[in-house]
């Protein structure tokens, strides 16, 4: 979630990334089928994959956003980068500590899903307001 929701941030700011939106439901369809996995073992291992999936493109995805971000100081955006996802990460570890104490493993999966959705809504905001063609209500 964390990670998408960067890569989102940035992308809203104007850096395309076809591939994002596709990984980021990912994540939310992995998340969603272990939440509703119900005890059985086969099904939350097919959601566990399919989020596994989602959040390594995402990831890979991310990359090539940020290192486009601002092309003369590629170096220090990447810097940056990685310390924002590594205090998120740091974040969203204590966060799922106590989510989970709580609330099981639907806490912290919830979580997750929560900052993915909002990822994806961030970019579809973002491409509505770079395309005036998305503005169109036929479309």
């Amino acid at each position: 979630g964390g990670t998408a929701l960067t890569a989102a941030l940035l992308e809203y700011q104007g850096w395309r990334s076809v591939g994002l939106p596709p990984a980021i439901i990912a994540v939310i369809v992995g998340l969603l089928v272990m939440l509703t996995a119900d005890g059985r073992f086969a099904i939350a291992v097919v959601g566990l994959a399919v989020f596994f999936v989602g959040f390594e493109y995402a990831l890979v995805t991310s990359f090539t956003i940020v290192s486009e971000a601002a092309p003369d100081a590629r170096g220090r955006t990447i810097a940056v980068n990685n310390a924002v996802g590594t205090a998120a990460r740091s974040a969203g570890a204590v966060a799922s500590g106590f989510l989970f104490d709580a609330h099981g493993i639907a806490g912290p999966a919830t979580l997750s899903a929560i900052a993915a959705a909002a990822a994806l809504g961030l970019l579809i905001v973002g491409d509505r307001r770079r395309d005036p063609a998305m503005t169109d209500p036929s479309r």
